[in-house]
């Protein structure tokens, strides 16, 4: 789970779908990010929900090293 992607995205108010649809990226690439931590292939992806998000794509753990799964 990325933690820090979810509270940027919970401090706007907005719901998971919205914030996709407002960043223009796909439901399933930002949900696969926040939900289990698989960032997206493409870095002009990661760019886009971190320029909505106001931060950059290394803050949002964009290009580490992927961290255990964990379960909810």
């Amino acid at each position: 789970m990325n933690k820090t992607l979810k509270q940027a995205r919970q401090q706007l108010g907005l719901p998971l779908e919205v914030a996709a649809r407002k960043a223009a990226v796909s439901l399933r690439c930002w949900w696969l990010w926040e939900r289990w931590g698989f960032p997206p292939k493409r870095r002009a992806v990661a760019e886009k929900i971190a320029r909505f998000l106001g931060t950059t794509p290394e803050e949002l753990g964009y290009g580490q090293p992927e961290q255990e799964v964990s379960q909810p």
